[in-house]
């Protein structure tokens, strides 16, 4: 009993860490030919004043722009780390896009 007990022990932490290191917190180690690879976006760090959008700053920071909202939207979720667009917090700091095409 003893064995089958240090066996499924040894199987779990093979298996967390397989896991972890493919799909978890670890599997940055491995990507980095990835991130290298991915396209830079420009942005302009921003602090959100009561009644901003992410759309508002991205017209404010690209006046004669015309834009595609889910591209802006997707740029600013890639910037930011995953942040909800319609989620912002007043007060806090945030990267909004840039149009490459337009100084």
């Amino acid at each position: 009993m003893k064995k089958m007990f240090i066996i499924a022990i040894f199987a779990v932490v093979g298996w967390t860490s397989y896991y972890d290191m493919t799909k978890g917190t670890l599997a940055f180690l491995g990507s980095n030919e990835t991130k290298a690879s991915e396209p830079a976006i420009p942005f302009q760090t921003v602090h959100v004043q009561p009644g901003d959008t992410v759309l508002s700053l991205y017209e404010k920071l690209n006046p004669s722009s015309t834009y595609d909202i889910d591209q802006v939207l997707r740029d600013f979720k890639k910037l930011n780390h995953g942040v909800d667009p319609n989620h912002i917090q007043i007060g806090k700091t945030y990267r909004i896009p840039l149009d490459e095409s337009h100084p």
